[in-house]
This record gives structure tokens, C-alpha cells and sequence, in this order.
């Protein structure tokens, strides 16, 4: 039952509801009072309405649960306070959060992974950040702010160790990625809704920098903390139970990375790993002996991020390494870094980024050459997405023979699917689809029993279905773009959106409508589920300018939403050009 429902009721036998209809928002009031969500405010306005109804009902709040914490919140409208019971998952999230509240829940997450390894612990294997229920919240509302972070991480840890958090302890403040903690607003508000909804917490845990004036109420302790380890100590959670992880391990984590980075991964796969890579470097940068694989860890966070579609946490990650003179390390930061930006549109400045960076590449020991190619690549990269394709060809096609001179065939054909683009753009597909031929033949004969080799073909075969459309083939396209989509992931997973936007195209070529709209559709929930401007979300959103050159004006009304999220203005003109330049 939500809260909607018992307000409902309570307005009901509030304008004076009578026989049948009055006993059934009773028996739904008494109902209400054992929910495991109720408090205290929300108890004593049933209590109130029910006096004369039935002066049997009573009520005592329940405990706290595993993974249930106090929830405080305010309204700015009618500058008020509210706490509510919220409960950490392991399941998708029931409560909705705002955009500002997702972001907030991912930085705690960070936060929290990163205190755990700094203290050598980590969370169980099977433990993910899931989602958060709050039943007692309307379905239309959504939950905002910053303020839920220390919230959020008791949960989290109250799941992890199985026990629930002590009932006298709430917390407001906001959890940063490196586990300090943040002021937040309107806590005055907060405070005074607390003494009502939840007279047996005692103690409120907010950051060491929040400030307020007003008086709090005299049951009500505030416990400053100037990090999220601090306040759990003073949640009064021992950590002892949970896995431990030493510096060794640590350090064995990243060798691992690499490994993992040459898999295929889905977005929360991806996700989980950066937030891990974070957790790692945040650990080794404690110890002065491990900076340059503290360094190592926070790149791959960062490149992580990136793969799971995040280019804006990712561009927080980089910003954060401190690369000590270690070649390996300013490289590799140098090649994320610049990864980020082309994803940001700021082409000329990856390219410069990538010449100055090159410059070390002598520096390289040989387990570490591969670096370089990338780096090479990367730069190509990023004069294709800039428009100068005539460079990117050459770029390319020379880091091509540059990893077969360095005997890394399998990393060639990663690059020569880029080369293939190159042609493809420039008018010469036929020329494109027989470089991706030739670099899924190499790559199935040369990098047997290399995790790269299924990521990257995916990639190639992507780009074989592109290469198939535009000489006019679009029944060997839709074969080569279904490979893809029959791979193990979500549609909002890289490259398999790319493939699922190719069929729609394929099958409005091939007179298949409903086929192409529905997969049009799957592309426009993509664009409207992913964070304002992303690159997923930008690469779903193109979609509707497809239906709009491939005549689909039907297809192309239904996605307008989607474009104007992530695109802006739905100008015509505009759409065809950013289409004809597009290279994801």
C-alpha cells in the first residue's frame, strides 16, 4: 500500500464518508498502521482520523530491517521535512530517483567501495548496489538530492554484513567518491520532521561542514564526520566481518584489469569493474610504495566508465589521477584522457593530446608496447570522429601495420575496423567491407584464445553490416547485425545498440515496417533512459534522424523525444548533417 492510498482514505473520513465505503477506509487505515513502512507522522494522522472509528487501533514502530535505513528528505516547495523508511536491494530499484539523486547514489557507491579498501576490506562477491524500495511513496514521486549518500551506504553495508543498522541513528550528508562527506540543504527541516516520524533515533550523523543555525530539538545528538568511514564507525558497524583484501591482492587486481578490458562486457559489468579499479587505486594510493599501480587502478576506473557509456564519471576519474614518472602511467592516462574528450566532441584536442604523449612512447618498456598502439590508434580515432578522414585513413592504416610489425595481429584488427570507417565515410565502402573481411579472418586465425578476439569481431561485424547498407545489401546487413544482437547483453550495451539501430534500418530497406518499428522503439527507450547527452544516449537518439532520411515519418514523430533530450532542437537540416558526420 502506498501513501497515496491511506491519503486517500484519510480525505475520505476526513469530508465525512458513512456505512459500507467509511468501513472500508478504516479496515484500510488499520492495514496501513502494520506496514513496515510506516512512521511516525504519517501513524499519528491514521491514529487521529480513527479515534472515533475505532479506538482500538494502535501503533508501535516496527524495527529496522536488513538494509533499511532512515530516508530524510525535503520539499523546497512548502519548506517542510519528511523521513521515511528506504531499503537497500539486491533487485532493480522500485523507488525513482531524479537525475541528481543517480548520480549521488553512484558517487556513494564509489565512496563506499573505496573506504572499504582503504580499511583492506571488500564487499561479498555477490553484493551489488541493486536499487532501493521505499513502499510507502506515491509511485509518481521521485526521490532528489544529494543528501541520501550516507543513507544509502548504511544500507549497503547492512546488507553486506546481514544485520540491520541501529535504529537511533540517522544520517544526512552527501558521500563523495573518495568517501569524504558534503553539507546538505534544508537539514533544519529534516531534523524537525526526524523528532516527529522517528522519535527513537538519537544520534544524526552530517558532514563536518554543514552548517545551521536553528535549534535542534533536545533528544537529538549531531555527530560530525568528516568521512564516510567515520560515520560508519559511529553507525557503530564493525567491518572485521567483511572479506578481507591485502595490498597484495590489491596489486594483483590490476594486472587484472587488462584482462578484463579485453572481454565483453555488458554496462553494469563495466560499471562494477570501474567501481572496483576505483576501490583498488583509492586502497594503494595509501601506501607509498604502490602510487604507480594506484595510478594503473584509477585509469582503468576511468576507461571503465567510459566502456559502460558514463563519459562523465569517466572524466571525473581521469581528472583525478595524479600519473607519478612512470611512461606506462602518463601514457595510458594520456590515451583515456583522450578517449573522454573525443566522446566530448573536442577533437583537436585529443589529437594534440595524443602527439604529446607519443612523445614518451621511447620510454615504453616492451610489456608495456601495446600502450603506444593504442595511443597511435586513439589519435586516429580521434581525427575520424573530427571530420579529417583523409589523415584518420593514414593514421590508421599505419597503426595497423605497426601492430603486425609488433606481432599484436589481434590489436590490428580493433584498429582496422576504424580504417573501414574511414573508407566508408569517404564513399569507398566496397573498399571498407573488404578491409573488415580481411581483419575478421585474421583476427579468427591469429588471436585464438584471446579474450580481445570476441569484442573486437563484434565491432568488425558491426561495421560489415554498415558497409553491406550502403552498397545496397541490406539482407547481408541485417545478418551481420543480428551476430551481433544475438551476443549476451542489454540494448543499451556497445556495440549491440549500433547493431540494433542497423536492422531498423535494414528492415525499412527490406519493406519489414513493423520489424523496423519496433526496434526503433528499443532504440528510443535507450536514448530516453540514458543520462541527458551521453554517448548512448546520443547514439539511440540517432535513430529518429534514420527515420527521418529513410522516410519513416511515422517512426520519426514517435522518437522526437528522444532527440530533443539529447540533441536539442529537432532542426531538420541540423539532424541530416549530424547524421552524415556520425561515425558511431
Amino acid at each position: 500500500m502506498a501513501r497515496q492510498d491511506v491519503e486517500l482514505s484519510l480525505r475520505a473520513l476526513r469530508l465525512g464518508a458513512q456505512g459500507p465505503l467509511a468501513r472500508a477506509h478504516v479496515e484500510r487505515l488499520r492495514e496501513a498502521l502494520s506496514a513496515p513502512w510506516m512512521e511516525g507522522a504519517m501513524a499519528g494522522r491514521i491514529l487521529a482520523a480513527l479515534s472515533t472509528a475505532d479506538v482500538a487501533a494502535r501503533w508501535e514502530a516496527p524495527p529496522l530491517r536488513v538494509g533499511e535505513t532512515w530516508l530524510l528528505v525535503g520539499d523546497p516547495a512548502r519548506q517542510r521535512g519528511e523521513v521515511l523508511r528506504w531499503r537497500a536491494t539486491g533487485a532493480s530499484s522500485v523507488a525513482a530517483f531524479s537525475a541528481e539523486g543517480e548520480d549521488a547514489l553512484a558517487r556513494a557507491w564509489l565512496g563506499l567501495t573505496a573506504t572499504l579498501a582503504e580499511a583492506h576490506r571488500t564487499l561479498p562477491v555477490d553484493l551489488t548496489p541493486g536499487g532501493f524500495e521505499v513502499p510507502g511513496l506515491a509511485q509518481t514521486e521521485r526521490i532528489d538530492g544529494a543528501s541520501l549518500g550516507v543513507a544509502a551506504c548504511l544500507g549497503w553495508l547492512s546488507r553486506a554484513l546481514g544485520t540491520p543498522p541501529p535504529e537511533s541513528v540517522a544520517a544526512s550528508a552527501m558521500v563523495r567518491s573518495d568517501g569524504s562527506l558534503g553539507p546538505v540543504t534544508m537539514l533544519p527541516e529534516k531534523v524537525a520532521a526526524l523528532g516527529v516520524s522517528a522519535p527513537r533515533v538519537t544520534h544524526l550523523l552530517v558532514a563536518r561542514g554543514q552548517s545551521f543555525d536553528e535549534k535542534l530539538p533536545e533528544t537529538v545528538t549531531v555527530v560530525r564526520c568528516a568521512t564516510l568511514a567515520e560515520a560508519i564507525a559511529r553507525a557503530g558497524f564493525a567491518l572485521d566481518a567483511l572479506p578481507e583484501r591485502t595490498i597484495e591482492a590489491q596489486v594483483a587486481l590490476v594486472e587484472q584489469f587488462r584482462v578484463e578490458n579485453s572481454r565483453q562486457h555488458g554496462v553494469e559489468r563495466w560499471r562494477a569493474l570501474s567501481a572496483e579499479a576505483w576501490s583498488v587505486g583509492r586502497a594503494l594510493l595509501r601506501d607509498p610504495w604502490e602510487r604507480v599501480h594506484a595510478a594503473q587502478a584509477l585509469t582503468w576506473a576511468a576507461l571503465f566508465a567510459l566502456h559502460a557509456g558514463d563519459d562523465v564519471a569517466a572524466r571525473e576519474l581521469v581528472q583525478s589521477i595524479e600519473a607519478p614518472d612512470d611512461p606506462m602511467v602518463r601514457l595510458w592516462k594520456a590515451v583515456v584522457g583522450a578517449a573522454v574528450k573525443i566522446d566530448r566532441d573536442l577533437f583537436d584536442e585529443a589529437v594534440a593530446d595524443m602527439d604529446a604523449a607519443l612523445g614518451e612512447a621511447h620510454r615504453l618498456g616492451e610489456v608495456h608496447r601495446w600502450i603506444e598502439g593504442h595511443a597511435r590508434g586513439t589519435r586516429g580515432r580521434a581525427l575520424l570522429h573530427g571530420g579529417r578522414h583523409a589523415e584518420a585513413w593514414t593514421a590508421l592504416d599505419e597503426t595497423v601495420r605497426w601492430f603486425h610489425d609488433q606481432r599484436m595481429p589481434w590489436e590490428a584488427a580493433r584498429t582496422a575496423n576504424g580504417a573501414a570507417t574511414c573508407l566508408r565515410l569517404t564513399g569507398h565502402a566496397a573498399e571498407a567491407l573488404m578491409v573488415v573481411n580481411r581483419a575478421l579472418v585474421d583476427l579468427a586465425t591469429s588471436a585464438k584464445g584471446r579474450a580481445v578476439s570476441v569484442k573486437t569481431s563484434d565491432y568488425l561485424r558491426l561495421e560489415r553490416g554498415r558497409c553491406l547498407l550502403a552498397i545496397g545489401r541490406p539482407a547481408e546487413a541485417l545478418e551481420s547485425f543480428e551476430r551481433v544482437l544475438g551476443t549476451q547483453s542489454r540494448d543499451h550495451d556497445y556495440p549491440r545498440l549500433g547493431a540494433l539501430r542497423g536492422t531498423v534500418v535494414a528492415h525499412r530497406r527490406l519493406g519489414q515496417a513493423v520489424d523496423a518499428a519496433r526496434g526503433l522503439d528499443r532504440c528510443r527507450a535507450v536514448a530516453l533512459a540514458c543520462p541527458v547527452g551521453s554517448v548512448l544516449g546520443r547514439v539511440a537518439a540517432m535513430a529518429t534522424a534514420e527515420a527521418l532520411v529513410d522516410d519513416d515519418q511515422a517512426g520519426f514523430q514517435r522518437a522526437l523525444d528522444a532527440w530533443a533530450r539529447h540533441r536539442g532542437e529537432c532542426d531538420e537540416a541540423a539532424m541530416r548533417t549530424a547524421l552524415e558526420r556520425e561515425v558511431y
